[in-house]
């Protein structure tokens, strides 16, 4: 067993046979220390049976604190640090739980006593350690590198979804600026009134996007147009239509039940009746371009931008920034879309898709559209 071990690999059939005669076997407990942190014991402990747990006590935080887990049989030694240098115990190791721990146990004080090959030995090991050592600091050198490039990426994104916040700021801009000047020349001219200025707005949102999609290069399939969970956006599209058509009727007919006065339900069915699907496919593209910019372009930038896993931050953000957008059709239009953003966010975050949202926001975009509130 003991030539399994990397430190011993090297060694000599007969030094190797020597040193099993002065490696008694020791039995560690389940959780029995191995070694103690701070300790000024120079063994080299070589587990044949176990898992180990290695840690360090946290002086701030006043407690031990478990950094790294080993299996045996992997052919790694512990201790030969202390060995080599004299050094304390850099950290404690114990056997873990449900596992008791069978480890050779070379004391070279005891092997100096009893083996007159014991320098050869030392040496040999001594000669390896240094191997070890070497091979460590290079695998901590490439991966030190692989962080800082890793961080130093992360860092450009962060950058580069902060433009875009700021582009995305501009454009909210440029609608309301948009709006302000139609406003003061057609001052009876009535924003929300035509599918016309829908698109007019659309259309100012859209291409400085596109804009800054190309300047940077952004991957079209990272903004939600893929086909990556297209069936599940589509079943969710239809699904979540359904579910909320439903609790809008109920929630109406509830209303005009209590106060027939309202006529809720009634003026909805109506709203309903009166929409011509052929005459409503405008919507449809008009749709899709607004989850493109909002959902696709900036939830996924905001998301980014604030390290937001869940994407919960980002979906509030984007709703607000969907809501402003509409500031142009009313403040109805703006508290309406405020709401219908969170729950569009919702379910943009199940597929990272836009077209599941696409029909949800068609399908209610045009209904609110016939009704007067968009």
């Amino acid at each position: 067993m003991l030539e399994t071990f990397f430190l011993l690999k090297d060694l000599p059939t007969e030094l190797l046979t020597e040193l099993k005669l002065h490696c008694p076997i020791k039995k560690f407990k389940s959780e029995e220390l191995i070694i103690k942190e701070g300790d000024s014991s120079t063994e080299i402990y070589f587990p044949i049976s176990g898992h180990l747990n290695y840690s360090k006590f946290d002086p701030e935080l006043k407690q031990e604190i478990k950094f790294h887990e080993l299996a045996s049989g992997s052919g790694v030694s512990i201790g030969e640090m202390s060995f080599i240098d004299d050094s304390p115990r850099s950290c404690s190791i114990y056997a873990a739980a449900d596992s008791e721990v069978l480890a050779y146990v070379l004391s070279f004080d005891d092997l100096a006593k009893k083996s007159e090959h014991a320098s050869e030995i030392e040496a040999a090991i001594r000669h390896q350690v240094t191997v070890q050592i070497g091979n460590h600091l290079r695998d901590f050198n490439t991966q030190h590198i692989g962080a800082l490039k890793d961080q130093i990426n992360q860092l450009k994104e962060r950058n580069f979804y902060g433009f875009l916040f700021i582009g995305l700021a501009a454009i909210i801009s440029l609608t309301s600026l948009v709006n302000q000047v139609i406003k003061e020349v057609f001052p009876g001219y009535t924003i929300g009134a035509t599918p016309t200025a829908s698109w007019v707005f659309v259309i100012l949102a859209v291409i400085p996007a596109l804009l800054m999609m190309r300047t940077y290069k952004i991957p079209i399939h990272k903004l939600g147009i893929s086909t990556h969970n297209l069936k599940k956006s589509l079943l969710d599209g239809v699904m979540f239509t359904a579910i909320i058509f439903g609790l809008v009727l109920g929630i109406l007919w509830g209303i005009e039940s209590i106060y027939p006065e309202t006529q809720m339900f009634s003026k909805f069915t109506n709203v309903l009746g009166s929409i011509s699907l052929l005459a409503s496919l405008h919507y449809l593209p008009n749709s899709y371009l607004q989850e493109f910019v909002t959902r696709g372009m900036a939830q996924t930038a905001f998301q980014r931008f604030f390290s937001d896993e869940r994407g919960y931050i980002s979906v509030l953000v984007t709703s607000v920034f969907f809501g402003i957008g509409h500031i142009p059709f009313g403040l109805v239009a703006v508290a309406v879309t405020f709401v219908g953003g969170i729950v569009l966010g919702l379910i943009y975050l199940r597929t990272h898709n836009i077209i599941g949202v696409t029909l949800i926001h068609y399908f209610f975009g045009g209904v609110l559209f016939e009704a007067g509130m968009l």
